[in-house]
């Protein structure tokens, strides 16, 4: 009776040799959880005890797809030698035991990467000045699963027989379309690695953009992030617009710069404007936060003399204080000196048919003899002075 069970076939093959076969397979089962637990708790406290870790991560990366590996091994061998099938099923089994050692295999080789990229050559980047480093490895690493496994696929669509080199070009013919319709996305990714090669700003720094000047926050390869210098809004810049544009960097001067303008009344006498070239360049140079830079008689506009004095900011979040500070100076020593500021100058604009018709032109230099002519010095130097 157990003579005819076990030489009934099933697929060609006797039940008792696949019981064989069943049994043998627990065995391997069984033998790879032995060797899962040698590698928990024998391996990795060996590792654990040299000088290196590169072992330890090693034998993690390579302990799942080594037991796949052995049982792989393992299958073929017992199929092989306890069960006997027909071509087109042999070659069926072959091909599926070949597919799962490829993608076995790019698994493998992912997982030493992965390992290699955060335990070595990540944090190595971080202790290097550039930062391109720093963005391409932390993306080399997100991306190398993809590329692996899609070199693996195309080796198995070849194995299975299909036509890799039709796939490759359709491929090709479509990354064409792509790179065609995403330029835009393309010419920010080559802005972003100039940017991060050249170095003309880095993060934690202080750019003009346009007309103002803004905090660099982060740098990617798409776009850079900058912060408004006084609402804190964050404004994401596409990379290529620092191909086209130029940058300033105002980080790298010696601080912040800055000037500031003075109107003094334009019938202020030689002494007074002198005065007041004195009490600006004494209030600059007195405030801690700026260093004064330079200080000139910058123009006659509106009928007033403008004094300029250029300065440097410290710490940029000064610059409004350290302003405010050096205006409200001035204005106390002006009125402490009698030094008028100019009035403010209007302009009414008329249709040309309003006009009145042309005078004799007011010579300004003339006006300034005759009242030099009829006046004392006394009343020149004080006619001018507040009420």
């Amino acid at each position: 009776m157990f003579d005819a069970i076990f030489s009934f076939k099933i697929l060609d093959n006797t039940v008792k040799n696949w019981g064989w076969t069943l049994f043998s397979l627990f065995l391997v089962l069984g033998a790879s959880f032995l060797f899962y637990w040698i590698v928990q708790n024998i391996i990795h406290r060996i590792t654990k005890n040299t000088k290196t870790d590169l072992d330890d991560h090693i034998v993690k990366a390579c302990q799942y797809p080594v037991i796949i590996y052995a049982n792989l091994f393992a299958f073929r061998k017992i199929i092989n030698y306890f069960l006997v099938f027909s071509g087109s099923t042999a070659s069926k089994l072959n091909f599926l035991i070949s597919i799962i050692i490829i993608f076995n295999t790019a698994w493998l080789v992912s997982r030493l990467l992965d390992k290699i990229l955060e335990h070595y050559l990540i944090p190595l980047a971080m202790k290097t000045e550039s930062d391109l480093d720093d963005i391409l490895l932390p993306l080399l690493k997100n991306s190398q699963k993809s590329i692996l496994f899609t070199i693996a696929t195309i080796v198995a669509l070849s194995k299975a027989g299909y036509n890799v080199s039709a796939i490759l070009t359709s491929f090709g013919i479509g990354g064409l379309a792509v790179a065609l319709a995403a330029k835009d996305t393309i010419a920010n990714i080559f802005g972003g690695i100039i940017v991060l090669t050249s170095r003309p700003f880095k993060a934690g720094e202080r750019i003009k953009f346009q007309d103002y000047w803004a905090e660099v926050l982060e740098i990617s390869l798409r776009s850079t992030k900058l912060q408004h210098p006084d609402f804190g809004y964050i404004i994401s810049v596409p990379n290529s617009w620092f191909l086209t544009n130029p940058v300033i960097n105002i980080q790298k001067s010696a601080g912040f710069l800055f000037f500031l303008d003075t109107r003094i009344s334009i019938t202020s006498s030689p002494q007074e404007l002198q005065k007041g070239f004195e009490i600006i360049g004494e209030t600059v140079t007195g405030n801690e936060r700026v260093t004064l830079m330079d200080l000139r008689f910058e123009d006659y506009s509106s009928g007033a003399f403008v004094l300029r004095a250029y300065f440097h900011v410290h710490t940029f979040a000064e610059r409004h204080k350290a302003r405010s500070e050096i205006r409200v100076e001035i204005q106390r020593r002006f009125f402490e000196h009698n030094i008028r500021f100019a009035d403010t100058a209007w302009t009414e604009v008329k249709p040309v048919d309003e006009l009145p018709p042309p005078q004799k032109p007011f010579k300004f230099t003339e006006y300034v003899k005759t009242l030099k002519k009829n006046a004392p010095d006394e009343a020149l130097q004080s006619h001018d002075s507040p009420t």
